[in-house]
Order: structure tokens, then sequence, then C-alpha cells
């Protein structure tokens, strides 16, 4: 009894401990998101102000700059004294009145061809006020970006700091006659406003805290994981003996462990159960599958045998008749025989197509041009149909070729023309689109204005012997089917409202076959 109220007690600690921790480092990561939005706002706002002062300062310093350009200060490879002291009164002047609007503004001018600072002023700094240009820590800073302002011809806007100071400094080229002479530069110390450097000693305290109380969950959780460590190595034992059960074990996994066993036995019976289905069903589908297509053969193959039976029962009776009779005919005319020559050649047809379903394509693949296929399969067309009222027209890209078995892809063309030209027996248009889409494949699609498929066989047009022309088999699409397939192909139809059918095949450019 003792012993289980002291795991009570042991886990309700435990409980508490991690609920402590959560709440302690959801602050802290609460804290952390808005110290670090408070930095980049200050950070923003005043590289907003450095800016907007820099440009104002170049805009107000224009006519001084022309002054001195046309005294030729510029272009003299040594300044006098007397020069730059002008220049510098007289720019100190102009920058101490634009920066003394906002406190802690700083800034001036340099002067590249001199590598002087000039103008130089801080109105707002406590006393003593500096006179003499940059302070010495931040001097070369200054000067390096003043330097690579002038070389990129930019303005520069870029974030500086060393301890403990940090400073935002812009810097604007300034020009005289499209000549770049020297630059602007203004900057602002911020490291009294940012809440990072106010609130370091409150972070690092947290940090602390934080780091001590993930230690104690570290602990509990490496008890924790030694189990679930355990328990993953018998799973995976299950998947090389299915049969395997897992441990039993003390406290908190027990009914973990009972449960994982309980769901392995009843996934076990299941998948059993499902396999014996599966099994039943395939075999049903298998032989009403096989039922069609024997139903079918049948149908097509009774009707010519029906033909062939009824000439030659003819061809006997008048051979009886001639016998008896004595008289001497001729029995088998030509009609006749090639009646009879017709219905076996027709029989044979019908076995040859069946027999593409064995193998639909050669695993020999070619490079081949599918507009030089189409283009020959309409010529095969036009001749055997002698149809000179449908209109043929191709859009095609630059380069239709594929990889796939050439006589298996005129054979698709030939059902699918063959289709759209018999259902326009007064003729109409026949569209052709060949274009490249997506995933390095070709799509082809046949677009005829002919009646359109019928709703009653639009869903088992790919069915065996399923066909809507009284003279029809009903083998071409099923095999077309199959051959795309064979290709990794797609093919669709649809009815347009406006009348007509779009027949849709997409080809991988590249075959991978196994």
């Amino acid at each position: 009894m003792l012993k289980i109220e002291n795991n009570k007690i042991k886990r309700k600690f435990q409980k508490n401990s991690v609920l402590f921790t959560l709440i302690l480092v959801s602050l802290v990561l609460i804290s952390y998101n808005v110290i670090n939005n408070w930095h980049k706002k200050t950070i923003a706002k005043n590289s907003v102000l450095c800016n907007a002062t820099a440009r104002e300062l170049l805009m107000i310093s224009k006519e001084n700059i022309e002054e001195f350009g046309k005294k030729s200060y510029f272009s003299m490879a040594e300044l006098p004294p007397t020069q730059q002291d002008e220049m510098d009164i007289k720019l100190t002047k102009i920058t101490e009145e634009i920066l003394a609007e906002h406190i802690g503004l700083e800034g001036g001018f340099y002067f590249n061809g001199i590598d002087k600072f000039l103008g130089y002023a801080y109105p707002t700094s406590s006393p003593p006020i500096p006179v003499y240009g940059p302070p010495p820590r931040s001097y070369n800073i200054i000067r390096e970006q003043c330097l690579k302002s002038i070389a990129q011809n930019s303005y520069l806007l870029e974030l500086h700091g060393f301890d403990p100071a940090v400073f935002p400094l812009m810097t604007i080229p300034v020009r005289f006659q499209n000549k770049i002479v020297g630059t602007i530069w203004v900057r602002i110390h911020i490291e009294r406003e940012l809440p990072l450097i106010k609130l370091q000693n409150v972070v690092n305290i947290a940090a602390v805290i934080l780091i001590i109380s993930l230690l104690f969950v570290l602990w509990f959780t490496y008890q924790l994981r030694e189990n679930i460590q355990s328990i993953r190595n018998e799973l995976e034992k299950i998947h090389l003996n299915p049969n395997y059960r897992l441990q039993n074990r003390e406290k908190l996994f027990r009914e973990i462990v009972s449960s994982i066993n309980l769901t392995l036995e009843k996934l076990e019976s299941g998948n059993h159960q499902r396999r014996s289905l599966e099994l039943k069903l395939l075999q049903r589908e298998k032989m009403a599958s096989i039922g069609r297509i024997v139903a079918g053969v049948a149908h097509e193959v009774r009707t010519p045998l029906a033909i062939i039976k009824t000439r030659i029962q003819i061809w006997q009776q008048l051979l009886k008749e001639q016998k008896l009779s004595g008289n001497k005919q001729e029995l088998i005319t030509e009609d006749a025989m090639e009646l009879v020559v017709n219905e076996t050649n027709r029989l044979s047809n019908l076995i040859k197509r069946l027999l593409i379903f064995s193998k639909p394509i050669n695993k020999t693949m070619f490079n081949i041009n599918l507009l030089d296929q189409i283009r020959e399969t309409i010529n095969i067309l036009q001749i055997q149909k002698e149809s000179s009222n449908i209109e043929f027209v191709i859009n095609d890209n630059d380069d239709p070729y594929i990889e796939a078995d050439p006589n298996s892809i005129q054979q698709v063309f030939i059902n699918i023309l063959a289709n759209s030209m018999e259902a326009m027996p007064n003729g109409g248009k026949i569209t052709i689109n060949i274009k490249s889409v997506e995933n390095d494949r070709l799509m082809i699609e046949f677009i005829d204005t002919g009646e359109g498929i019928p709703d009653h066989i639009f869903d088992r047009m790919f069915e065996l012997f399923v066909t809507s022309k009284p003279s029809g088999v009903g083998l071409g699409l099923p095999i077309s089917y199959e051959i795309i397939k064979a290709h990794n192909g797609e093919i669709f139809f649809e009815n347009i409202d406006q009348g007509g059918v779009k027949c849709t095949i997409l080809f991988p450019i590249k075959q991978q076959l196994v």
C-alpha cells in the first residue's frame, strides 16, 4: 500500500515538474519574442531617421558643394588649411542646424580626395561636445563605409557595433558635375534604447533557471526513453516475426504493452480474414471476366460459323440432288466461295486482335515522331475509306518525339481516327493537337465534329465487345487502352457540348519498361 502511495506521489511530482518547466519555457520564449520584436523596431525606426536626415543634409548642402567645386577645391591634390577651414566652418553650420532637430544624431562629410572628415557635428551630445570628427573607436568604421559607398556609387545603410556601442550608419555619395567627391554620413547611438541590453541580466537569470529545469526534465525523460526504446526494439522483432509479442512490464508501461499485444492479435485476425476475402473476390472476378470474354467471343464467332455452315450444307444438298438427277452443274460459285473466305478471314482477324491482349506491345522501343505516325495513319484511312469530305487539321509543337513501339502506336491512331471518321458519314472536321505538358509527357488531342458517344456505353467503352456500331466488333478501344497502358500512358474521352468527341492521350517521352 505504501509503495502504491509513493508511486502516486512520484507521478504527481513528475507531472507538476513537467508542467512547471513547460510554463517557464513558454514565458521565456514569449519574452524573448517580445524583446526581439522591440529590438527590430528600435533599429528600424532609427535607421529610417538616419536615412531621412542624410538625404536632407545632401539637399541643404548642395549650394555649398557647388561653391567649393567651382573654386576647384575638389581637384586640388593638397587642399590648403585655409580652404579646409572654410569648408569645415560652412558645412559644420549646416550639419548642426539639421542634426539638432533630433537627439542623438551625429554626422558630417568625408572627402576622399583629401581623406578628411569635415563639417562634423554632434549638437545634442552631453558636454564636452566633440568638434574634430568621429571618435577614434568609430573613425575607421565610418571611413570604410564612406569609401564603400563611393566605390559602389550607392546609398548604404548598415548596422555597426562594438561593446557597448550599437549604431545604424547612413552614407550617401556627394557629387559635383557628375563626379563623386565625397560622402555624407549620419549615425545615431541606440544602445541605450535596445531592450536586449537593458534586460540582459533578466534573460541570463531566466536562462539559468531554464537550464536547471531542463536538466531535471532530461533525467525524467531518460527513464521514459529507456522503456520506450525497449518497446521499440521488441516492435522491430515483430517486423521479422509477426507472431512475436511484447514482454510484460511494470507500472506505467504495463497497460501500454497489453494494449499493443491486444491490437496485434486483432490485426492478425483481421489480416487473415482480409486475405481470405481477397482470394475469394479475386477468384470471382477472374471467373466473371472469363465468362464475359467467352460470351463475347462466342457471340462474335457464332455468326461467321453459321454462315459457313449454312453454305456448306447448301453445297451438300446440291451435291445429293446432282447425284440423283445425274445432271452436272457448277456447285461452288465464285460469290459463294468469296463469302466463305470473307467469314473465315473475319474469324482469323478476331483471333489476331484478341491475341494483342496477351502481348500489347513490343518491348523494343524506338524514338518515333508522333506527327509522322499520325500523317501516315491519315493517309492509310483516307485510302481505305475513300473519304475526301473530312478535313484534318494538325497543330503540333517543334519536337513531338517519344520512345514507343511504332506498330502498336499506329494501331491506336487507326482505331481512334477510324471511329471519328465513321461518326461523320456526311463529312466533318478532325482537329489534332500535339503539345508538351508537365512531367516530361506529350499530349495528343483528337477532336471531331461527329455525333458523340452514346451515354449508355460511355462508361463501358473500354470493355471487350462493347460497341455502338452495327458492324463493329468492340475490340478497337479495349486494344488501344491496353497498348497505351503498356506505354505507361493515359487515355480519356469526353463528349463536347457543341457536338463531337475529344480523345486525349498522354505519353511519357522516355519509357521505363520493366
